[in-house]
């Protein structure tokens, strides 16, 4: 009952993994990982360990490096030791898997467990870096790019053999990436085009959206080649691209489909425009157990704090979390901010004993409208 625009989704960033998939060759997402562009312009100290990587023999570590990812307390008070440990090496920076793999085993473990359970996030090869490598962008480090794409090419033809490109070349498996983007976001744009015409259902959407769109890019690819069929969109409905990376993929996108293109202007920063104009939010979980029956454990960033009664035990945690939440609603942006809680209790109710608690996970939520001016955080 609410107006709203179609959606159609796909798992394909400038941030989603460029990965070996089997008998399909290489493909892209939906894992998101940090860009090795972005990775060395924010932490140039791993530019020398790409450089290492880039001489040495490949393996299937090469191009990790670990960063934390989110700060979660109630998944970070009950990590164990070697958890822990690697929790703490990261505030110093990125580490180095393929390094910890041959020195540090007990590590490298660790930090695949944190990875897990979304408390870390790896690096590696993404469109952004294959885009920094064609030229096509220069946000962050294109020397980190394109260490990156000669290092996955190595590891893409002697680890899975797999490519055919010249040793040490970095824009022919870019020129790859940045083709599989154009293919995929031009089969969506198909797909989105069937279904808005009521000719797709949802069984033959993956396979006759690709025969298609491998049909209309086949003049992209090669011109002069002789054509049956002819595929077009109707020449009243452009694609309209917004976001940073729009003006990186859609002229070939509008190109390759023979489609009108409109980008806006100010296109690139329209996601951040939407985001100013929605609400800043921030969660905070806290976790509160009975772990000896009349005993409630808060487990907060500082410690666990005990309780006799379950009800002193919530307070407590709420007043916690709701300040732990606005201050990182602040400093993410919040104007002025609202909390609200929610919570996840694990009980039982027993005839003969009762109610028996056994854990409960609170959350709070802090929200509020944006600043408008720099000096609102104040």
């Amino acid at each position: 009952m609410v107006e709203a625009v179609r959606v159609y989704s796909i798992g394909l960033g400038g941030d989603s993994e460029v990965r070996f998939s089997g008998g399909h060759g290489i493909s892209i997402g939906p894992r998101r990982v940090v860009p090795l562009s972005l990775l060395a312009s924010e932490h140039p100290e791993v530019l020398p360990a790409l450089e290492a990587q880039a001489n040495s023999e490949p393996n299937s570590s090469q191009l990790r490096f670990a960063l934390r990812s989110q700060h979660d307390e109630a998944l970070l008070s009950r990590l164990p030791d070697d958890e822990r440990r690697a929790w703490e090496r990261l505030a110093g920076g990125p580490v180095d898997v393929a390094r910890a793999a041959t020195e540090d085993r007990r590590l490298a473990r660790a930090l695949a467990r944190l990875e897990r359970k979304g408390l870390v996030i790896y690096s590696g090869l993404t469109p952004t870096d294959a885009a920094h490598v064609l030229g096509i962008s220069s946000h962050w480090s294109t020397t980190a790019a394109v260490l990156g794409a000669k290092i996955w090419a190595r590891q893409m033809r002697r680890l899975y053999g797999f490519g055919t490109w010249p040793e040490g070349d970095a824009e022919g498996p870019s020129r790859q990436i940045f083709d599989l983007v154009i293919d995929a976001i031009s089969q969506k744009l198909v797909e989105a085009g069937l279904h808005e015409q009521g000719q797709l259902a949802a069984a033959q959407a993956d396979k006759l959206s690709r025969l298609l769109t491998e049909m209309a890019m086949a003049q992209r690819r090669d011109p002069t080649s002789p054509q049956v069929f002819s595929l077009q969109f109707a020449a009243d409905t452009p694609v309209v691209a917004v976001g940073a990376p729009a003006a990186s993929y859609y002229p070939e996108v509008a190109r390759g489909l023979r489609v009108g293109l409109y980008m806006p202007r100010f296109a690139e920063v329209a996601n951040a425009v939407g985001a100013v104009l929605g609400e800043v939010s921030q969660r905070v979980h806290l976790t509160i157990t009975q772990p000896v029956r009349g005993s409630f454990r808060v487990f907060a960033a500082n410690g666990p704090k005990d309780f006799p009664q379950l009800e002193a035990a919530v307070g407590h945690a709420r007043e916690l979390a709701a300040a732990e939440a606005t201050a990182l609603a602040r400093q993410a942006g919040a104007s002025s901010v609202e909390v609200v809680f929610a919570h996840d209790e694990n009980s039982v109710r027993n005839d003969i004993d009762g109610d028996v608690f056994f854990e409960m996970r609170l959350t709070a939520i802090a929200s509020g409208p944006p600043c408008m001016r720099a000096d609102e955080t104040t």
